[in-house]
């Protein structure tokens, strides 16, 4: 969602993408949670009644007075077993003196049924190769501590795992 900013023009694409590629679920990252940079909304209420999807919205960092920010879940189905799995052990935070911020990397997991199936559906935010969440192999060391953490949830459903993996080439 690029930090929450411009929450009109969030709500505009997304009621655009669900019109024309009719999703079953979308996966969303960096919702704001009554942060200045969003003007204090509760963003994912919002989205969830502009939308009219079920959501479910894991709060991945909070900084000091000043809101959280998360990742959320949108789905045409209520999402059932839902649960948060902290990934923080694979991460580091930022706390400065100018800068608190708590919380860790995580990931928003729950089920959905369509069609007599249940699908596992996990949204993540992986964190960068920066010092600070595990250096270089970071996100590798996150993504096993998810799968590994997926594995004891013991869900027999097939999984749908998508996210910021925060790849890029330099």
């Amino acid at each position: 969602i690029r930090w929450g900013k411009k929450t009109d023009t969030i709500i505009h694409v997304l009621n655009q993408s669900i019109e024309s590629a009719n999703p079953d679920i979308i996966l969303l990252q960096e919702v704001d949670e009554y942060k200045k940079r969003s003007r204090m909304t509760d963003l994912p209420k919002i989205i969830a009644e502009a939308t009219g999807l079920y959501c479910s919205y894991g709060m991945e960092f909070r900084e000091a007075e000043n809101g959280s920010t998360g990742n959320m879940i949108l789905s045409r189905y209520p999402l059932e077993n839902v649960k948060i799995i902290r990934l923080q052990q694979e991460c580091g935070f930022m706390n400065t003196a100018y800068r608190r911020i708590y919380g860790g990397r995580m990931a928003v997991v729950g089920v959905i049924s369509k069609g007599g199936l249940n699908f596992t559906v996990c949204c993540t935010h992986l964190g960068t190769d920066f010092e600070r969440e595990g250096g270089p192999g970071g996100r590798l060391n996150q993504l096993k501590k998810l799968f590994h953490e997926l594995g004891k949830i013991n869900y027999t459903t097939p999984d749908i795992i998508g996210g910021d993996l925060n790849t890029y080439r330099k």
